[in-house]
């Protein structure tokens, strides 16, 4: 319950940009306590900015490179993400039902889709995959309504959560952060983590797409360790180095 309060408090701050400390603990129905511990939370994990009587947002507006707008991120790593697709797209039975995150590479994934005859029914929160997919004859969509994340083209939130928590899929596929042996699979954006935790879930079977940069380091928040997934599938620029650094762990890694 707390992290369901806190990502709605992180929405309701990054959309008014600015807010006053009683504003939030009204709004929210909590006590003064509970929402002083709310506030803290979020930025200990650095992403919200305290200030003198109430609170102000640093994500998802900010051009902090911890925080990259999506748009920003299409233009990165572009051929690693197509041989990623490329190689997800072979997972992909006719008939299926996929879940589709809000990441870049899963959009480049919606681009491979389209060029096939494939009859999928797919499930997703962003609006750049619902744009490409939408007159596709052999696609089916569910599109998960939600709060609106501005400069990511996507929805989250409770709304979505409980979207979604009913709805089941053969094969999820997401984006993430972070990836290392310790911390499995981590994300920088509170709003997302329990998006991500419910595609794992709700699928028969889940991959991690993730080009090599996402290896660098943890992300601020952790999604799930890698047992709970499939495999990570990344491109051949992962380094030898790091790869080992996984040890008993990196057979769930594909490097391609």
């Amino acid at each position: 319950m707390n992290n369901r309060r806190r990502t709605a408090v992180l929405q309701y701050i990054n959309e008014h940009r600015k807010v006053i400390f009683s504003e939030l603990y009204l709004t929210f129905n909590v006590s003064p306590a509970t929402m002083r511990r709310d506030l803290t939370a979020l930025e200990e994990k650095g992403l919200i900015k305290r200030i003198h009587g109430g609170a102000e947002a640093l994500s998802p507006d900010s051009e902090s490179s911890a925080f990259p707008k999506i748009d920003r991120r299409i233009t990165q790593c572009v051929t690693e993400k197509e041989s990623i697709a490329h190689y997800a797209l072979q997972l992909i039975q006719d008939g299926s039902s996929i879940i589709l995150d809000a990441s870049t590479t899963c959009l480049t994934l919606a681009q491979a889709i389209k060029n096939t005859k494939l009859h999928l029914t797919i499930i997703t929160n962003y609006f750049e995959i619902a744009n490409i997919l939408l007159n596709a004859d052999t696609i089916d969509m569910l599109f998960i309504g939600g709060y609106v994340r501005k400069g990511y083209s996507s929805t989250s939130g409770i709304i979505a959560e409980d979207n979604l928590m009913d709805m089941n899929a053969d094969i999820g596929f997401i984006g993430v952060d972070g990836i290392t042996p310790e911390k499995g699979l981590s994300n920088n954006q509170l709003d997302v983590i329990e998006w991500k935790k419910l595609i794992i879930k709700n699928s028969g079977v889940t991959y991690v797409l993730a080009d090599h940069t996402k290896f660098q380091a943890a992300a601020i928040l952790q999604i799930a360790p890698l047992s709970d997934i499939a495999n990570v599938i990344t491109d051949e620029k992962l380094s030898d180095k790091i790869l080992d650094q996984f040890g008993e762990k990196k057979d769930k890694i594909i490097r391609l």
